[in-house]
């Protein structure tokens, strides 16, 4: 797995987290998915940035998303 991709699939996970907890979700939900796009090359990568995209998901009660 490249090094770069696992870096910057983090650093796009990192500024979710930071946009989410001050409440800029929309923003967050933007750095989740780009991060969803660049790490699909990697399987246990893809699974760790959908794994953050459920938490956000279950953080905003979004059980649509969730679920889906």
């Amino acid at each position: 797995m490249s090094e770069f991709r696992v870096q910057h699939a983090d650093k796009l996970i990192r500024r979710a987290k930071v946009e989410a907890k001050v409440g800029n979700v929309s923003l967050a939900w933007k750095f989740l998915e780009s991060a969803h796009i660049f790490s699909q090359p990697y399987a246990g990568l893809h699974m760790y940035v959908h794994w953050e995209m459920c938490l956000l998901a279950y953080e905003e009660r979004n059980y649509r998303e969730v679920f889906g």
